[in-house]
């Protein structure tokens, strides 16, 4: 039996709060569609950056720092990743972007052990700038070689959630995201891609 493997970046400072809640439901939402769908054998983790960033560092051609190891262990593991972050002043949080520089030398050799991951990515901020945000770390996370479907994406703004048009924020993103980041990672397991 195939097995799927689904991990959450948590981007926030904190384990509480609107992000750590919308990682968590999406999270729960991918295996539960994973199960019911395929009754695929499913684990879900979630990796805190808060407990893992050690301030900031710079990228070492072919070396993934030391603070990071287990971090990387379970995202070169993991089929799906989907990642969260909140907005601060339109820009993703500074332990995503960390994060990114901590990773980088996944490219440097060339090998790109990340092409072919499956990637969603969350946002939430207070006032406005997810939607830049979330296309913002799209970018990285492609040339990276992450894959991403039709609508792996979703943000909240707290405050404006009431105001967007029929109210699409205020509504349950997990039943478009979770199944599209599943069934892609999915169709990638059964016929692997050739990727080049």
């Amino acid at each position: 039996m195939m097995k799927l493997r689904i991990l959450g970046i948590n981007c926030a400072y904190t384990k509480v709060g609107p992000v750590a809640q919308m990682l968590a439901e999406s999270l729960e939402a991918c295996g539960q569609w994973a199960k019911e769908v395929d009754g695929m054998e499913t684990t879900v983790e979630t990796v805190h950056l808060a407990d893992v960033m050690r301030g900031f560092t710079t990228p070492v051609q072919g070396l993934i720092l030391e603070h990071m190891k287990e971090a990387a262990k379970k995202l070169l593991a993991a089929d799906v990743v989907l990642f969260a972050t909140p907005v601060f002043w339109g820009m993703p949080s500074p332990l995503f972007m960390q994060f990114l520089v901590d990773i980088t030398p996944y490219e440097f050799d060339g090998d790109f052990p990340l092409r072919g991951k499956v990637a969603g990515v969350i946002a939430h901020c207070d006032e406005d700038g997810c939607g830049q945000v979330v296309n913002a770390v799209l970018g990285p996370l492609r040339h990276f070689g992450f894959a991403t479907p039709p609508h792996g994406d979703f943000w909240r703004n707290r405050t404006g959630a009431r105001f967007s048009e029929g109210k699409w924020q205020e509504n349950d993103h997990t039943h478009v995201l979770a199944p599209n980041l599943v069934e892609m990672a999915l169709a990638f397991k059964k016929s692997p891609p050739e990727w080049r």
